[in-house]
């Protein structure tokens, strides 16, 4: 019974927006997206704003090239452990 009290993780490599810097994490496998990659961007300490422009971020999965959705979870994405992930930056124009 207890197994189903825990909530399931994955670890996986995040890369930041440049490659330079890769963080180990392991992250919850059923959140979406739009609540995982402001803790990501967090923890990561990369910046939110580009002057007045905020920056939203979207993870893009290394192995299948595809780009993880708002509403995907790692799950849905497909994302096994030990795979890796990079952040890219998109600069919203005000």
């Amino acid at each position: 019974m207890e197994a189903f009290n825990k909530m399931a993780s994955t670890k996986v490599i995040i890369y930041d927006p440049t490659g330079s810097k890769k963080t180990p994490v392991e992250l919850p496998d059923d959140v979406p997206m739009r609540r995982l990659i402001p803790a990501l961007v967090s923890k990561m300490g990369l910046p939110t704003t580009q002057g007045a422009n905020p920056i939203t971020y979207r993870l893009d999965h290394r192995s299948s090239g595809k780009r993880l959705g708002d509403e995907e979870s790692l799950r849905d994405a497909g994302v096994k452990e030990d795979d890796i992930l990079s952040l890219f930056p998109e600069v919203t124009a005000g």
